[in-house]
């Protein structure tokens, strides 16, 4: 129920990815911030090769660390706006292929802009939801096979909490979901997700 109300706020806030809302902000209403997260990406897709005959799986690394800087606007308690870019995660995978060797090596990168929907709880505390667009940049290379590179945009979404700690100063805990980075013609797709904690300085 609560990952249902929480999307239910997304979008009547618009459309949404990270969030923040330090103690000043959520006093006065209004108020720009910035911040920098760091935390785990997930390719979800990126080990299984079942749809590739003649194809096996070595040793697969789909996660890696993945940071994000940020800033956005306030306009209340309850909706806010933010732009963001995101990047690091590198993914590999050693593959066989007919027999040969190969090291399968991917890196994406995010920018964002988003509306965000909060739930206050009290005046610390706050509980949000995001919800919005990205455009996505994928480079894929196989030495000696050659690289692909590829930019698109699709849909981002995410859950949090965050709490206020000081006038000006707030953390978070949040998830957030990539959809669809790549193209099926190309690099493939896949959905990745993000886990972070941020630090948020407010104006």
């Amino acid at each position: 129920m609560k990952r249902v109300q929480f999307l239910r706020a997304a979008v009547l806030a618009g459309a949404g990815l990270l969030a923040a809302s330090p103690l000043q902000a959520q006093a006065e209403g209004t108020g720009f911030y910035v911040g920098f997260g760091l935390g785990q990406a997930e390719a979800k897709k990126f080990c299984d090769i079942s749809g590739v005959p003649g194809a096996t799986v070595g040793s697969c690394e789909d996660s890696d660390t993945a940071w994000r800087f940020f800033g956005g606007y306030q306009l209340n308690r309850y909706v806010g706006v933010e732009l963001g870019y995101a990047g690091g995660p590198e993914f590999n995978a050693s593959v066989t292929y007919l027999g040969l060797p190969a090291t399968v090596k991917a890196e994406a990168s995010a920018l964002d802009v988003v509306a965000v929907g909060y739930i206050p709880l009290g005046d610390r505390f706050a509980l949000f939801g995001k919800l919005g667009l990205y455009r996505w940049d994928l480079d894929v290379e196989v030495p000696g096979y050659g690289a692909l590179s590829d930019s698109g945009t699709d849909l981002t979404y995410g859950l949090g909490v965050q709490f206020n700690f000081a006038r000006k100063f707030a953390v978070r805990v949040e998830g957030q979901l990539y959809n669809d980075v790549g193209l099926e013609s190309t690099t493939g797709t896949d959905d990745v997700t993000t886990y972070s904690a941020s630090v948020v300085y407010s104006f």
